[in-house]
């Protein structure tokens, strides 16, 4: 029995852009997530599904929630002096707005849990991850192909399309290959195109011609 080999896939910066400390990548095998100090790994066979939310933040609804209040009561009674309770209600007042506010989150479900993980924000390249890895492990037999032009067998940082964009594209009289993510030797980013006004995949490297499926012409005319 031979182990299977680990192919990186795809992989998403949950912070800012070249954060090693906020980052999550997934391989054919695994989903793993750093998060800080912390490290998460979730395996292929246990993941349900990835989504994200939009949650209120109870600790600080909390504490804000009760200690405006008390503070309002100290100014009226004249309990302190107005440099304590000023700043005070101020720090109560932006605690519960804070906390009101929320924040978005990662969720990541297994077969009997789930993991909550909070984002400063969710971005375009979040939620383009979040669907590719959702469409492997709920569809691990239906390839999620890409498409890309033919010099993405030499040329390093080719920009294709996702198989939505490849079918809504105009005619153009050219060839694209068709290729399988989960062959391809090389990690696959998602970048945002100005003029498409959508994230479409790169290639950090070059493509092998294992990943390449058939040939598809996009016919004018």
């Amino acid at each position: 029995m031979t182990l299977e080999e680990e192919i990186p896939l795809a992989k998403v910066y949950l912070r800012e852009e070249g954060n090693q400390k906020y980052l999550s990548t997934f391989s054919n095998l695994n989903l793993n997530l750093f998060y800080g100090r912390k490290q998460f790994k979730y395996e292929n066979l246990h993941l349900k599904k990835l989504e994200t939310d939009h949650r209120k933040l109870l600790l600080p609804l909390i504490f804000g929630g009760i200690s405006v209040p008390f503070v309002i009561s100290a100014i009226f009674l004249s309990v302190g002096g107005p440099y304590i309770t000023i700043p005070l209600l101020f720090i109560g007042i932006y605690l519960f707005y804070h906390g009101w506010q929320g924040s978005g989150v990662l969720i990541i479900y297994e077969n009997n849990r789930h993991d909550v993980f909070f984002l400063p924000f969710i971005s375009e390249n979040i939620k383009a991850y979040i669907a590719y890895v959702n469409h492997y492990i709920q569809q691990p037999n239906s390839a999620y192909y890409l498409y890309f032009p033919p010099d993405v067998l030499n040329k390093p940082g080719c920009m294709g399309y996702t198989k939505t964009q490849f079918d809504s594209m105009a005619a153009n009289g050219s060839v694209y290959y068709e290729i399988d993510p989960r062959e391809l030797g090389a990690q696959i980013d998602y970048v945002w195109h100005p003029e498409t006004k959508s994230l479409r995949p790169v290639i950090k490297g070059i493509a092998n011609a294992e990943s390449i499926k058939k040939q598809v012409a996009r016919q004018s005319g």
